[in-house]
């Protein structure tokens, strides 16, 4: 067929189309209800109130009952689907081998990468409402969490756990010079700086009482626990809503701006009229210069859970069968930030520094803490041959109180970053402790020697409940008040009272006693 008989075929289908549209109109036929479209509507009749019943009828005490028994059938069906959705999760299972570590690794680095310039978005929480209790959630999300009248202090997380608890410390300092109630973030997985942090997802967050004393804490400050809802989410839903007021305060990263004190921190926000306080993106790092005493008054107050602080006590116990140990971290990818070079430096100068302090002839058992992925690394030979018998962070996991306290610990990282926190206390516990530079895990390993109210295990201390406030020398006298101590208690006792002359620098390879 040409393109000429084609025209002429789509002609005369046009032509038909019309004639039939023409004789539809002409005769007035209606094919779709059948109804005369020339049939007239007759006018509207006035609305007779009298037609209408005068109130609504009241149901009767049966009825109401019939109610009541529907809504809560209704609900224990959304429970039933609710039980039957999360028995079908699988309970999840860690086995730290090294190939796991490093999928682990890998998989943490590549979000980091995916999550690099988040900030705060509209992104939702991409989480199943099952596997959280969204009830808490629209506690934080709809404003019910805030009381007209009290001021409140936000503050941006990053960096790992140990990070993180070097940014609630400058807050909780903050908090209290501005006399506002501290809201802490949950603690989130190891990211970078603050734009990973709010890239994490919920599962890769937990509630922050779940690492951190409470109790401590609220003797300090008053405080409010974001739980189960990440701080990006948080931030969205209540900034500048539900009657609330905000100051978001945004410094960059250059360090261009002033370090606060706790007096410019009262001069620049003391009179602050809003409601909440928001230090966002860079604004806590490395933003304020408090004093020495003031760092330690704080840290009387931030210590980790007290359950997490008794299971270290026993896997050191149980470790080592209550024998004298020491303990040494080697961080891999320890590096000079100047000249970007290794400063770790040969096993054999770790071991020259044990044995000039005669720490093989206090004990042979040596704690090594390092990245999981390098345990059995070449690089311990050197310790081996020395004489020591080097236990690794996998050995907790066969210590049945860490497993079972890990549980709490569901998202994978979030998992090895805790048991990162019940290894430094661990290590704090030991004889000797040998560190590497540019580390806060090192660092806070010191502190927490230099300062055991840090690490003890208050169910240990005899007599009544240790008040949350309580002092290192109150610990003390409540110990040399008991006339008989079990083995146990001597051994804590011990570790309270011994001195410590660990250096308080960020950077120092010395060694501990």
């Amino acid at each position: 067929m040409n393109s000429r008989e084609t025209h002429f075929i789509l002609l005369c289908l046009l032509g038909c189309a019309v004639f039939v549209r023409m004789f539809l109109v002409n005769s007035r036929v209606e094919f779709t209800v059948g109804v005369d479209i020339n049939h007239q509507v007759p006018p509207k009749t006035p609305l007779n109130r009298t037609d209408m019943p005068q109130s609504i009828p009241k149901l009767t005490e049966e009825q109401k009952r019939e109610q009541k028994k529907k809504r809560e059938q209704e609900w224990e069906e959304q429970e039933r689907r609710k039980d039957a959705i999360l028995k079908g999760v699988k309970p999840l299972t860690i086995l730290l081998t090294k190939d796991v570590i490093r999928t682990i690794e890998k998989a943490s680095e590549a979000a980091d990468q995916y999550y690099r310039r988040i900030e705060f978005s509209e992104t939702p929480d991409l989480v199943h409402p099952q596997l959280k209790d969204t009830l808490v959630e629209s506690f934080f999300t709809k404003g019910h969490w805030f009381r007209p009248g009290t001021k409140y202090f936000v503050y941006q997380p990053s960096g790992g756990m140990s990070n993180q608890r070097i940014i609630l410390r400058e807050a909780f300092l903050a908090a209290k010079a501005l006399n506002r109630t501290l809201v802490v973030p949950p603690v989130g997985a190891h990211t970078s700086m603050f734009y990973n942090y709010n890239g994490l997802d919920y599962l890769r967050t937990i509630d922050p009482f779940d690492v951190f004393d409470k109790k401590r804490l609220e003797t300090g400050v008053s405080v409010l626990g974001l739980s189960n809802c990440i701080l990006r989410r948080f931030v969205e839903t209540n900034e500048n809503k539900y009657g609330q007021s905000w100051l978001r305060v945004e410094r960059d990263r250059k360090g261009s701006f002033k370090q606060l004190t706790t007096e410019s921190l009262i001069s620049d926000f003391g009179d602050v009229k809003q409601d909440v306080i928001f230090f966002a993106k860079y604004s806590m790092w490395k933003g304020f210069r408090f004093k020495v005493s003031e760092y330690d008054i704080a840290d009387r107050y931030i210590l980790l859970h007290p359950e997490m602080r008794r299971v270290a006590r026993i896997a050191s116990e149980k470790l080592f069968d209550n024998q004298k140990f020491s303990a040494v971290h080697i961080r891999f990818e320890d590096r000079n930030v100047q000249y970007l070079t290794d400063v770790l430096g040969p096993a054999t100068s770790f071991v020259r520094r044990l044995i000039k302090y005669q720490v093989l002839a206090d004990s042979s058992n040596l704690y090594v803490a390092t990245q999981p992925s390098k345990i059995g690394n070449a690089y311990f030979n050197a310790f081996t041959k020395a004489g020591f018998n080097l236990t690794y962070s996998n050995s907790l996991l066969e210590v049945p109180e860490v497993v079972q306290f890990m549980k709490r610990f569901a998202s994978t990282d979030i998992y090895i970053s805790a048991l990162g926190l019940v290894e430094q206390l661990v290590c704090a516990r030991g004889n000797f402790f040998l560190g590497t530079g540019f580390s806060t895990f090192s660092w806070f390993i010191r502190m927490k020697r230099n300062s055991p109210l840090l690490f003890y295990d208050e169910s240990l201390v005899p007599g009544k409940p240790v008040p949350p406030n309580a002092t290192l020398e109150d610990v003390r006298e409540l110990f040399s008040l008991e006339k008989t101590l079990t083995s146990t208690q001597q051994r804590e006792a011990q570790l309270i009272l011994r001195h410590s002359n660990c250096s308080r620098n960020y950077v120092s390879v010395k060694l501990c006693q």
